[in-house]
């Protein structure tokens, strides 16, 4: 069957449905998934493997047909496998958004913590990425915006458990035991959807800025003065890849541990990348993702308008600064990022641990032994007891 890919001119990606039987392996005809290791394709019964097919568009040749047939021809295009980026139009997304992901899902959620993921059809689904729970159940999937780009796994199921075991291992209050629980097999890849957004802001801005002045009285005593002084002007700069993530399931520390993704590196959404993986459905929409973009935007500008005031002033303080930020150019990218996922019990407790399935940093908790954290307590008490003692402070 010919991958029927294309792009129209607003950038969004229309896919027409694949079978799965597409992925079948040409050796053996096993179902082929994703390589994070090969960055392709690859069948796990007999190690073929296979290429991501580069992304093409059709677009009409103006060419007349072949002899004997009618109307104009069609070219099919390789073109750069780099996501385009969408102009943001809040008010026409829902009209405009495209739910096709390029091949049959289904959608998979947790009775136990309540998250949802987006599978192949015939993908087997029977535990929770994210709680371990087998409590899942299918559900009917609602119409969902379709990513158009995706930063590919590159870090393996066995890279991750060493990453994590490394990280584990490092941690000096964690018991022995907790850390021979840990169970490699438990891992699961889950692409989690984030918004990334671009824009070029103008700001025009007033505030005050105070510069200290120290002297020093006949008593040798010290005193301070600070002079303030109005000023007010503009700045100017651009945001590339403001990323947001779109998902409410996740402990936001653990999301700020892993970071940052390259999401330079990030190519246009081809179903074949999650042959394999999850795929978590957005949480939270465009437009509040949008609105968080902005605040995070306008905090930055905030801070690069204090420095600037510091840096040309040669301020001490600035104070009572008022910010009025334009925001022009805005385009956004829904993008799935890669994410290896699990848990453990320990002693009735669960905890929970990513590891960035692009870089194989770690982020998490652990558990904490209670006597080695008092032991360390009694020993640094002890420490300090013996300096004081040698410094002759028991003594009279």
């Amino acid at each position: 069957m010919t991958d029927q890919v294309q792009y129209d001119y607003d950038g969004l990606r229309r896919a027409a449905t694949e079978e799965v039987t597409d992925r079948n392996c040409p050796q053996c005809g096993g179902v082929m998934l994703f390589s994070p290791e090969l960055g392709m394709l690859k069948c796990p019964y007999c190690d073929s493997v296979k290429p991501i097919p580069k992304p093409t568009v059709e677009v009409e040749s103006g060419i007349p047909g072949i002899p004997g047939g009618s109307g104009i021809s069609t070219l099919r295009l390789v073109i750069d496998d780099k996501p385009r980026e969408i102009a943001l139009d809040l008010s026409d997304t829902a009209l405009t958004a495209n739910q096709d992901w390029g091949v049959a899902k289904k959608r998979i959620v947790c009775k136990n913590c309540g998250a949802e993921a987006i599978y192949d059809e015939l993908q087997h689904a029977d535990k929770c990425p994210y709680c371990g729970s087998n409590q899942v159940m299918r559900t009917d999937s609602p119409n969902t915006m379709a990513p158009n780009g995706v930063v590919p796994f590159s870090i393996s199921i066995q890279e991750a458990a060493a990453k994590f075991k490394s990280w584990l291992k490092g941690k000096f209050f964690t018991p022995t035991k907790a850390k021979q629980s840990v169970n490699p097999d438990a891992f699961h890849g889950v692409y989690l959807p984030y918004w990334t957004f671009d824009a070029k802001t103008y700001s025009s801005y007033t505030a005050r800025y105070g510069r200290d002045f120290t002297w020093q009285d006949e008593d040798g005593n010290l005193h301070t003065r600070t002079d303030w002084y109005a000023t007010s002007g503009t700045f100017s700069c651009a945001f590339d890849d403001e990323l947001v993530a779109a998902s409410t399931q996740h402990n936001e520390g653990f999301l700020r541990g892993v970071a940052p993704f390259d999401t330079n590196n990030a190519k246009v959404y081809q179903p074949e990348y999650l042959a394999g993986f999850a795929a978590e459905r957005y949480s939270v929409g465009l437009k509040d993702g949008w609105r968080v973009a902005m605040n995070s935007m306008y905090g930055k500008v905030q801070s690069l308008i204090e420095t600037k005031i510091r840096r040309e002033n040669n301020a001490d303080h600035v104070a009572n600064l008022s910010v009025h930020m334009d925001l022009s150019g805005v385009t956004y990218k829904y993008l799935l990022l890669p994410l290896w996922i699990s848990s453990f019990t320990y002693n009735g407790k669960l905890y929970q641990f990513m590891v960035n399935g692009q870089t194989g940093k770690v982020s998490g908790t652990a558990p904490v032994s209670g006597l080695r954290v008092a032991l360390v307590i009694l020993a640094v008490m002890l420490f300090f007891l013996l300096i004081f003692v040698g410094m002759g402070g028991g003594s009279y």
